[in-house]
């Protein structure tokens, strides 16, 4: 997970972005994210990556899913997750595969019509 190896000075308020160094990205290529408000909201809360994706995190959220009764989770479904729903937020394939550090090809194939525009819509207004 990229955010657990995220160095938290590359996360810019200021300019409102955040850097994803090449040597951590999924695909070990270097980009800038914006830092949309529903991550403000989250980084103001929880500044530092350690907080928003804790060293234990596997096991912390095999005992949420536990406690929810959720049996069945998909391999990386809150990455896909956030890709389906950037996708319909944007509608744009080149600048989905940008944010999420892919290929538009995968974009169009896995993500592209997986979330409603009430979904979506809910997604985007979660704060902490």
């Amino acid at each position: 997970m990229e955010a657990a190896r995220l160095d938290p000075e590359k996360i810019n308020l200021e300019d409102g972005e955040l850097r994803v160094d090449g040597a951590i990205s999924k695909v070990k290529r270097a980009r800038v994210v914006p830092i949309n408000p529903t991550l403000r909201a989250w980084l103001a809360v929880c500044p530092k990556a350690p907080c928003f994706a804790p060293g234990d995190w596997d096991n912390q959220m095999r005992e949420i899913r536990k406690h929810a009764g959720i049996e069945h989770w998909p391999p990386d479904a809150l990455r896909h997750t956030a890709v389906s729903n950037f996708f319909r937020l944007t509608e744009s394939f080149g600048a989905t595969a940008e944010w999420a550090g892919t290929s538009e090809s995968v974009i169009k194939a896995h993500y592209h019509a997986r979330v409603s525009t009430a979904e979506c819509k809910a997604y985007w207004s979660l704060r902490p």
